[in-house]
């Protein structure tokens, strides 16, 4: 079913979707990709991922895997893109689709029934990339993998298994999106408590990051995620928003932000 040619379509070229191009391509696939953003299509090209200006110069009949890596609020813009206007629909043979962007639990499960009309299967494979650590925590970590049925899911699973990854299936699209959103959210609140602590220590004269290493050497907690400008970047604020917006169980998220809000106003003093 797929080969160390699989020709894959990455929608979506910026930090995820231009390392996981490159991890494909490292593993034997032949990558095309495409991104509104003039410089991450440029900075694609040079770096061997076939992209054009325009994305109708495509033909869309010649992709065995679509992977969306677009932000969290594009994802079912550009689906629908896919459907409307290149007939994802109308292959004889489906392709696979993988949303690999964080979304929203029930989104993959919207686009099956909304815009996909059950006619062909999704994937949900959520990136767990983190920049500052590409090395370990790269494109290829373990990667939580689900799907709306078995073939989807089996088909799923071959290709990831074919660029070697390592996958840990779930039953259940819902299961794998909200998974994405909490274990960020899980670091958030990690951060926040962090955070309080460091103002703990200040208002009491000690050394935070003395009081930090003495935690550390209980060996049930490990390393202790560090206090730094405030919660920063996208994705972490992103699921702590979600979170706070998708359940009344939303407590510890929510003293979480106000935690990071009352010591980013303590640095700006």
């Amino acid at each position: 079913m797929f080969s160390k040619m699989t020709r894959v379509f990455i929608i979506g070229l910026g930090e995820i979707g231009f390392n996981t191009a490159m991890y494909y391509i490292d593993n034997g696939c032949t990558v095309f990709g495409w991104d509104l953003d003039k410089k991450a299509r440029k900075n694609a090209r040079e770096h061997g991922i076939y992209v054009s200006e325009d994305i109708n110069d495509f033909d869309f009949n010649m992709f065995e895997v679509y992977c969306i890596c677009v932000s969290t609020s594009a994802v079912y813009a550009v689906i629908n893109e896919l459907v409307s206007n290149h007939e994802l629909l109308e292959r004889e043979v489906n392709p696979l689709l993988i949303v690999e962007s964080t979304v929203i639990p029930g989104t993959c499960r919207l686009i099956l029934e909304d815009l996909l009309k059950n006619k062909m299967g999704i994937a949900h494979v959520p990136q767990r990339y983190w920049a500052e650590d590409p090395h370990s925590r790269g494109v290829r970590r373990k990667r939580i993998v689900a799907a709306n049925d078995e073939e989807t899911l089996f088909k799923a699973i071959k290709f990831l298994k074919s660029v070697n990854m390592t996958v840990f299936p779930t039953y259940g699209l819902e299961v794998a999106e909200l998974c994405k959103v909490a274990e960020n959210a899980y670091r958030y609140v990690m951060i926040a408590y962090a955070e309080e602590l460091y103002g703990v220590c200040k208002g009491l004269d000690i050394d935070f990051w003395a009081v930090k290493e003495a935690i550390e050497t209980h060996q049930t907690i490990g390393y202790m995620l560090e206090p730094r400008e405030g919660i920063g970047g996208h994705c972490l604020p992103m699921a702590a928003n979600i979170m706070e917006t998708i359940s009344g169980f939303n407590n510890i998220i929510v003293g979480a932000q106000i935690a990071d809000e009352k010591y980013r106003a303590e640095l700006e003093k």
